[in-house]
């Protein structure tokens, strides 16, 4: 058993040493993502504004807005692109958290959870080990919830319907900097109580 508990406290230090670095990639990704998603609301925008135009006077009006429509559809395929790749990142970090995540749960199954151990009892140091499996979970859940979010936002998205493109660019605007009460109790608060974990 002393092998065991061994192996799941080498996992439980893995686990909580990514955590920090988890949140820091989001906080990247999520600036970084910032001038695409600026872009595909202003090209947005122009495409709709162009698209309704009715100019009777000019003889090549026709001609002048088709080009028109077809370079700022070229400029949002662009910008997609860009956010679909920051997405995929999000969606690659996520599934890194919840790889480690459920490599650690596998491996506590055979553990004797009467035991008064200190990886089962938590230490100062550490949290009891159902606690710490319990906030890690929550801790992927929100993550993955956000990336779902995106993701439909993505998959719904018409660049030719207003809200649409604004209910997208909603979904970036999480704050990790300064976050709700509920995004500090899930994030923070787990981040804080794991931050000495193996040190």
């Amino acid at each position: 058993m002393e092998e065991l508990e061994r192996r799941v406290q080498k996992l439980v230090q893995n686990f909580c040493t990514g955590l920090p670095g988890h949140v820091e990639k989001w906080k990247i990704i999520f600036k970084d993502v910032q001038d695409p998603i600026r872009a595909l609301v202003n090209f947005s925008e122009q495409l709709i504004c162009v698209e309704k135009a009715r100019i009777e006077y000019m003889d090549n009006f026709d001609e002048i807005q088709r080009i028109l429509q077809y370079k700022i559809l070229s400029d949002i395929e662009d910008e997609l692109l860009s956010i679909s790749t920051h997405i995929d990142q999000l969606t690659n970090l996520n599934q890194e958290l919840k790889n480690k995540l459920s490599t650690l749960e596998r491996t506590t199954v055979d553990l004797d959870w009467e035991s008064e151990t200190a990886l089962i009892r938590g230490t100062p140091s550490q949290p009891p080990l159902d606690r710490l499996l319990e906030m890690g979970y929550d801790f992927w859940i929100y993550f993955s919830t956000v990336s779902k979010n995106i993701n439909a936002a993505l998959k719904n998205l018409n660049v030719r319907d207003a809200k649409r493109v604004d209910t997208l660019r909603k979904c970036f605007c999480l704050d990790l900097e300064n976050p709700d009460i509920d995004t500090d109790r899930i994030i923070n608060y787990f981040l804080a109580v794991t931050q000495y974990v193996g040190s």
